[in-house]
C-alpha cells in the first residue's frame, strides 16, 4: 500500500469510562506505544509507505459522568497523538474539532449530532466531512470524490 491512515484506541479509551469512573481503564501512553508499535511495523514491511494518523474527533454526546472533568480527559486522549515525535513517514492531522466540538479548561462542547450514526461512530456524512478535510486529503496525496450510501455499512 501506499498509505495507512492509523487510528487504535478510542474504544477502548472511551468505553471504560462508561461505567461512572473519572479514570479510563486503558491508559492513554499504552494507546500511544500501540500506534508507535503499529506504525513501526508497517514502515518496516513497506518501507515507502506513507501513515496519517488523526486521533479522535469529540463524540456528539457527553458519555462520561457529570462528577468528572471531561475537558482534561479528552485532553489526555488527543495528547496521545499530539504529543508524539513521529518518523517522516507519519503525518498527524488533528480532528477533534473538525466535527464541531471543542474543549478547553473550563467548557466541553460535543460533536453536530447528525454526524454520528452513534455516540462516537461517523456516519456517511461525517465521513464525507472527514475525508474532505484538507489536511487529511493533503496528507494523503488526494481524494477523488464523496463516499456513497452504497460504499459504507450503517
Amino acid at each position: 500500500p501506499d498509505y495507512a491512515w492509523l487510528t487504535i484506541g478510542g474504544n477502548e479509551f472511551v468505553f471504560s469510562l462508561l461505567d461512572d469512573q473519572c479514570e479510563p481503564e486503558e491508559d492513554p501512553e499504552i494507546i500511544a506505544r500501540n500506534v508507535r508499535k503499529i506504525a513501526d511495523l508497517l514502515i518496516e514491511r513497506y518501507p515507502n509507505i506513507k501513515i496519517v494518523t488523526t486521533g479522535y474527533g469529540l463524540p456528539r454526546d457527553n458519555f462520561i459522568d457529570e462528577s468528572c472533568d471531561g475537558s482534561t480527559i479528552f485532553a489526555e486522549l488527543q495528547s496521545v497523538f499530539t504529543d508524539y515525535d513521529y518518523p517522516s513517514a507519519v503525518t498527524f492531522v488533528p480532528i477533534e474539532a473538525l466535527f464541531g466540538g471543542s474543549y478547553n479548561e473550563t467548557s466541553l462542547i460535543m460533536s453536530d449530532r447528525s454526524l454520528f450514526r452513534d455516540f462516537i461512530h461517523l456516519n456517511n456524512e461525517g465521513y464525507n466531512v472527514f475525508f474532505s478535510h484538507e489536511p487529511f486529503v493533503e496528507a494523503i496525496g488526494g481524494c477523488d470524490g464523496d463516499i456513497d450510501d452504497d460504499e459504507m455499512e450503517e
